[in-house]
């Protein structure tokens, strides 16, 4: 049979698929979608005019748009078997897909925000503003400890309200990080950062009059119940659509915040990689961490202090700041750090 067009020669592979290869009707269907998308992506109007650097650029572009390892392996089956067939159909005298292995991996830095969109997103429309809603500002404090603590998904639910406890010495707050991902043990942290740690005492004042507040959790649903990591999820793409934070090819995820701090300590703070490697916990470092004694930790956080990656911190809060404080959450006053 002649094929005319690309689409006629992929229908044409796709009954071949059905009927000799018992291939499910969701497989063919999903072959059928990658091979266009490829062939349209391509922008190549004969299929003998195909070649493998084309169909590298291809996969190139879905692995930087951000496209699932399972899409990428599935697109290169769906090439290889397409250009298999026609071949044998006498369609194109070699298969250049013959050479794809899968999914290819290509060399790409890690997915972050840039330090003005950090600042948007974790202190709102000014420095020192704080929502007026014990949730809204529930939501803004979970992205930014997220991103101060460099907390994966999962350990923000696990995050305890007794877990947070004042330095005396220093006037600011730090949290206990429960056994994370790859942790031999708890880790306490402190929340460096000055106006952070200030809208989480904020937090923590309010909480009492919100109906979850027998909640052990730090960051309760709204039922007072351990929040689903996928919770956290939803809420931090809602924080990032609130903040006008455009994906710019990055997925943007929660685990965004890591990769953000990460980093913001190397090329904004100019921390050396094993302290960065030290304050987010990472596996390559875990028998180093476990020497990495509370005054160490500190004097990371008084680092952070002197030089933060958001820009210069640390100074009290103007005093018509506290004022929109009081007036919003009614406190009887907001204690410096």
């Amino acid at each position: 049979m002649k094929y005319t067009t690309s689409q006629e020669a992929v229908n044409g592979w796709i009954r071949h698929l059905e009927a000799s290869r018992g291939r499910s009707p969701s497989t063919c269907r999903r072959y059928r979608q990658l091979v266009l998308q490829a062939l349209e992506g391509m922008e190549v109007e004969r299929l003998e005019d195909v070649t493998w650097s084309d169909l590298d650029r291809w996969l190139q572009r879905l692995f930087f748009a951000g496209r699932a390892t399972s899409t990428r392996r599935a697109a290169v089956a769906a090439l290889r078997g397409f250009f298999d067939w026609a071949v044998i159909s006498g369609l194109v005298p070699t298969s250049p897909a013959s050479r794809l292995v899968g999914p290819p991996q290509y060399q790409a830095e890690a997915p972050h925000l840039s330090v003005a969109e950090a600042r948007r997103l974790i202190y709102g429309p000014r420095p020192g503003w704080v929502p007026e809603s014990p949730r809204a500002l529930r939501d803004r404090l979970l992205c930014a400890l997220g991103y101060v603590l460099g907390l994966r998904v999962s350990e923000v639910p696990a995050l305890r309200f007794d877990g947070v406890q004042v330095d005396p010495e220093r006037g600011s707050l730090s949290v206990l990080v429960e056994r994370g991902k790859w942790a031999s043990s708890d880790v306490r942290m402190p929340v460096a950062d000055a106006l952070v740690s200030q809208q989480l005492e904020v937090y923590l004042m309010m909480r009492p009059d919100w109906a979850a507040s027998e909640s052990p959790w730090l960051f309760p649903s709204a039922r007072g119940a351990r929040m689903h990591p996928g919770s956290v999820g939803r809420i931090f793409k809602g924080m990032v659509a609130a903040a006008g934070i455009q994906p710019r090819q990055r997925r943007l995820s929660f685990h965004i915040l890591r990769h953000s701090l990460a980093t913001h300590l190397v090329a904004e703070a100019g921390w050396e990689t094993k302290e960065v490697m030290a304050w987010m916990r990472h596996r390559d470092v875990s028998t180093t961490l476990r020497y990495v004694h509370a005054r160490e930790r500190q004097a990371l956080a008084s680092r952070w202090r002197k030089r933060s990656p958001l820009g210069r911190q640390g100074r009290s809060p103007a005093a018509a700041w506290q004022a929109e404080v009081l007036d919003a959450v009614g406190l009887g006053s907001v204690r410096e750090p």
